[in-house]
């Protein structure tokens, strides 16, 4: 009988930025402007800038998705991001002034398993398993 070995796991910040040749500290406002709603985009200054109060319950939502494996976190980090009060008000539920979850998600699937027994990701450039 082989032993069985835990497979090093690497978080979503790790695969996006290995992926796209970034740094890892990048990661988070990188993610931010490419799910924040596109009309939001120039509205960010008016309404403190990424590093504002009005979008804590957001960065706070991509830093948990940062430290994901699998999709099942970013999907609890979701559900916990729509309880925050952070993530509620006028501007943002009526004016979309957010990160979409949405987004936040589908770029999770490009990287991420579902569970811990698949294989992770393809890469954008070749469409092939990292390492193939």
């Amino acid at each position: 009988m082989v032993p069985s070995t835990p497979i090093a796991t690497k978080t979503l910040d790790q695969l996006y930025c290995e992926d796209r040749n970034c740094a890892v500290e990048d990661f988070p406002h990188r993610v931010f402007r490419e799910c924040l709603y596109r009309h939001a985009l120039p509205l960010v200054p008016l309404m403190g800038g990424y590093h504002s109060n009005f979008f804590a319950a957001d960065r706070g939502l991509i830093l948990a998705a940062a430290r994901a494996v699998r999709r099942a976190e970013v999907r609890e980090g979701i559900v916990e991001y729509f309880v925050d009060p952070g993530s509620r008000g006028w501007f943002k539920k009526r004016l979309n002034l957010r990160v979409s979850t949405r987004r936040l998600l589908r770029l999770s699937k490009r990287y991420l398993p579902e569970s811990s027994s698949r294989p992770p990701m393809t890469t954008r450039s070749t469409g092939l398993p990292p390492n193939s």
